[in-house]
C-alpha cells in the first residue's frame, strides 16, 4: 500500500495557483504598499500592521475586484443628536462578476472620537484658539501668541475672559455635522474588513483601527531608551520651550490633541530608532529628533484641564 498523496491535476493547478497567488501579494506588499499611507503602526493597538483604505483600494486593483455597499442599519435621530450607520460590502471579480468577499462595518456619534471634542482657550480679542501661558520673566498671565498665528494681545492672570473657558476633552455639541462622516466611516470599515478577506491579507494586516486611536482613560507614552545599556539622560525641557517647538510641516505641537501627540512621539521615536542604526548617523538631525521627542512627552505629561 503506497503512502503517496495523489493530486488531480485540477487539485494540482488550484495548489499552483494559489502559490502564484500569495507569492504575487507578498512581492506586492513588500515593493508596492507605502507605510503610512498604505498601512501603518497605530499606537495602543498592537505591532500587527494595520490596513488602511488607500491599502485596501491598491489591494483590490491589484486582483480586479469592485465592491458594492448595502446598508443594513441606520439611525438618524436629529432630536438627541445620536447617529448610527451599518454596511455591508461585497467584493466581486470583474473578470466573472463572482462574489469574492464579504465584510461589515458600523460608525456612531457616541465614538469617543466623534463624542467629544477638544476644547482650547481663545482669544478674547481676535477668536483664535492661540493662548498660551506667559512666562514668568516676561509678567506671566496669558498670551496670544503671534508665532501661532495670534494677534499679540496679553491678559492677566486670574482673567475670566481666559481662565473661564472649557478646556481639554469636552461634549460636542455640533454632532450633526458629523452625520456625512460617520455614513462613510461605516463603508470605509466594511470595505476594509472584506478586503482582507477576499485578498486572504490578514496575514500581514489587521482591521483598519486608525480612528480608535483615541481611547478611554488616562495613557502616557514612554519614550525609547537611547541605548539599551543605559537610561535616556535627564530633560531640560520646560513647557515655555515645549510650546514653541513646530513638527517638520511648522504646525506647533502645543495645538494638537493628545492622540495626536502620541501618534507624533510613536514617529518620532521610529525615526530617532532608524537614524541611530545608520554606520554614521546625522547628529544635527538626531539631536533635533530627540529636542522634539521631549517637547512631546512634556505636553504629554501636562494633565488635562
Amino acid at each position: 500500500m503506497s503512502n503517496q498523496i495523489v493530486l488531480r491535476q485540477d487539485s494540482a493547478l488550484a495548489m499552483e495557483n494559489a502559490i502564484e497567488r500569495y507569492n504575487m501579494l507578498v512581492e506586492f506588499i513588500r515593493h508596492i504598499m507605502q507605510k503610512d499611507i498604505d498601512f501603518g503602526i497605530i499606537p495602543g493597538a498592537g505591532t500587527k500592521p494595520t490596513l488602511y483604505k488607500p491599502g485596501a483600494e491598491k489591494l483590490n486593483n491589484l486582483f480586479s475586484h469592485y465592491p458594492t455597499f448595502s446598508m443594513l442599519d441606520k439611525v438618524l435621530d436629529f432630536d438627541n443628536g445620536r447617529f448610527y450607520f451599518q454596511y455591508q460590502c461585497d467584493l466581486y471579480r470583474i473578470e466573472d462578476g463572482k462574489k469574492v468577499g464579504s465584510g461589515n462595518g458600523s460608525c456612531n456619534s457616541l465614538e469617543v472620537k466623534y463624542r467629544y471634542r477638544q476644547g482650547e482657550r481663545k482669544c478674547p480679542a481676535c477668536g483664535k484658539p492661540t493662548i498660551i501661558k506667559g512666562k514668568a520673566e516676561y509678567g506671566g498671565g496669558w498670551l496670544c501668541f503671534a508665532k501661532k498665528g495670534g494677534c499679540g494681545a496679553k491678559f492677566n492672570a486670574g482673567d475670566p475672559a481666559i481662565e473661564d473657558q472649557q478646556v481639554g476633552r469636552i461634549e460636542n455639541t455640533e454632532p450633526f455635522d458629523l452625520v456625512n462622516t460617520l455614513d462613510k466611516m461605516a463603508q470605509k470599515r466594511a470595505f476594509v474588513a472584506a478586503t482582507l478577506i477576499a485578498c486572504s491579507a490578514s496575514a500581514f494586516y489587521t482591521q483598519d483601527v486608525e480612528d480608535m486611536a483615541f481611547v478611554e482613560g488616562e495613557y502616557r507614552v514612554v519614550p525609547e531608551p537611547t541605548t539599551p545599556e543605559e537610561p535616556p539622560a535627564a530633560s531640560t525641557m520646560t513647557l515655555e520651550t515645549a510650546q514653541t517647538v513646530a513638527d517638520s510641516a511648522g504646525v506647533l505641537y502645543y495645538t494638537m490633541t493628545p492622540e495626536q501627540l502620541a501618534e507624533k512621539s510613536g514617529h518620532i521615536a521610529h525615526a530617532i530608532t532608524r537614524e541611530k542604526a545608520k554606520k554614521q548617523p546625522d547628529l544635527t538631525h538626531l539631536n533635533d529628533l530627540l529636542f522634539r521627542q521631549d517637547a512631546v512627552r512634556v505636553l504629554l505629561q501636562q494633565p488635562a484641564s
